[in-house]
């Protein structure tokens, strides 16, 4: 009985002699190197040009200060977010010496390029860039850079 079983089982002998046998195929030099090429051309393509994560618009960006000796508040803190109808508005507070009330304004956008005027008693007119850091630009002429990040009225008040 274990002899018959051996028979019927097939073994890998069999199984080569029932399988098709090909001649190898040969690939010419001229074919190969147009596949290496290709190959080649395409990992650095996509190797060169790395996705750059976009730069968001919207934060909180601020250089506000106490400044202890005087007992003053000096800076400026805007606010850039989604205003109705999908542009964008600044709630903009200055302080110089104390702070004056917030006002909420337009913002022009352009790509990561922003500008918004400040309606006090003069308006001022800010430009800048948004950056994965700060909001730099100019405000009045004046080089300024606001800092992404918290509010000065989250942080610790020093007393006064």
């Amino acid at each position: 009985m274990m002899s018959a079983l051996c028979r019927l089982t097939p073994t890998v002998d069999m199984w080569a002699r029932l399988t098709v046998r090909r001649r190898p195929t040969t690939v010419s030099s001229r074919h190969m190197i147009k596949a290496l090429l290709v190959g080649v051309i395409s990992m650095t393509a996509v190797g060169t040009a790395p996705a750059q994560p976009r730069v968001q618009v919207t934060g909180l960006f601020s250089n506000m200060h106490y400044v202890r000796e005087t007992g003053d508040v000096v800076g400026l803190e805007v606010l850039l977010v989604v205003g109705t109808g999908g542009g964008y508005v600044a709630v903009a507070q200055m302080a110089e010496g104390t702070p004056l009330t917030p006002t909420v304004v337009p913002v022009v956008v352009s790509g990561t390029e922003v500008a918004f005027e400040l309606p006090l008693d003069r308006t001022l007119k800010f430009s800048g860039r948004v950056t994965r850091p700060a909001l730099v630009g100019t405000l009045d002429g004046k080089s300024v850079t606001l800092r992404r990040g918290k509010s000065y009225w989250q942080c610790e008040q020093p007393e006064r």
